[in-house]
């Protein structure tokens, strides 16, 4: 079986598309792996010198970058916020 030069042209323009959205994912993928740690970085200067042992609660707010409502945790895990 016998390729035009059209058919040819068409299969290896597929191939280098594939190979390259292949390629693509995984650079997104890898892009995921990496943490920021700026915040972090910004933040624990402030309160290095501050005395931990003071707050009952544990959970220091002003120190926190919130993800879920922190103010609705009552000392039992829920699914609720």
């Amino acid at each position: 079986m016998t390729l035009s030069l059209g058919d040819k042209i068409k299969k290896n323009f597929i191939n280098k598309l594939l190979f390259r959205c292949i390629n693509l994912l995984q650079l997104v993928g890898i892009a995921q792996i990496g943490i920021n740690n700026n915040c972090k970085n910004t933040i624990n200067p402030i309160f290095s010198n501050f005395d931990k042992s003071r707050i009952q609660s544990r959970i220091l707010l002003d120190h926190a970058m919130e993800f879920t409502e922190v103010t609705a945790y009552n000392g039992v895990l829920t699914d609720r916020t």
